[in-house]
This record gives C-alpha cells, sequence and structure tokens, in this order.
C-alpha cells in the first residue's frame, strides 16, 4: 500500500512540475500586415487565453518600431524581412500594440505613439 501511494504522489508532482498537459493552454499565432500606417484585414483585436504561447508575425511596408505594451515587448519591423514576437500569455487584461515611429527612426525621446490594435489575454 505504502508503494501504491508513493508512486501515485510521484506522478501527481511530475504532472504538477511540467504543467500537466491538461491545462489547455494552446498554441496561437497570427500574421498582421501593416501597409499604409495601418493593420490590414480584420484585425482590432487579436483574444488569446491566459497561458497561450503567441507568435505575431509582422510584415510591414515602412520601417517601424512596434511595441507591445505590458509585456514590454519592442523590435523594429523592416520591410521585406518578416519579424517575430513570441512569449506566454501570462497577465490577463486589454494591452495596446502601438508604433513607435515609422519610416526614419527619430531619437529615442521623439517617438510619437500611433495604435495600431490590441492584444486581449483572457482567463482560462
Amino acid at each position: 500500500m505504502r508503494v501504491f501511494w508513493s508512486g501515485l504522489c510521484l506522478l501527481v508532482l511530475a504532472a504538477w512540475l511540467t504543467g500537466c498537459p491538461g491545462t489547455g493552454s494552446e498554441e496561437q499565432s497570427f500574421t498582421i500586415n501593416i501597409r499604409n500606417r495601418a493593420v490590414q484585414g480584420d484585425m482590432d483585436v487579436l483574444r488569446v487565453k491566459q497561458g497561450d504561447r503567441v507568435t505575431l508575425w509582422w510584415m510591414t511596408d515602412e520601417t517601424v518600431t512596434i511595441h507591445l505594451h505590458g509585456y514590454d515587448i519592442e523590435q523594429v519591423v523592416k520591410p521585406g524581412v518578416s519579424s517575430v514576437f513570441t512569449f506566454q500569455a501570462y497577465a490577463t487584461g486589454r494591452y495596446p500594440i502601438t508604433a513607435h515611429a515609422f519610416g526614419n527612426l527619430p531619437a529615442a525621446g521623439d517617438q510619437q505613439e500611433i495604435p495600431l490594435l490590441y492584444l486581449e489575454v483572457l482567463p482560462r
């Protein structure tokens, strides 16, 4: 009997430590295309669930700095080159994704934020 309980405890501990596949987290991937300084298509809000692994593929016709607020991910995206943000959606809420600069990138203090779309992370 002692062996049974010890084995069961080890199984439960192993499942907990490995994130237990029954948590329901998923891979979510979005391709976002920016043309004429606006997101193309019907993409105002990207919705994912807490715990999801999120990949955002970016394409643009003009050099731009993209910033995902709340997760503090920021990257320069250049024309003709796919850029990617990959992260775990750990914090629930609604987060703006903004462009900090288009075209020739200004000095750090001269950036104007332009809202592009929102990321909504819903509780699981």
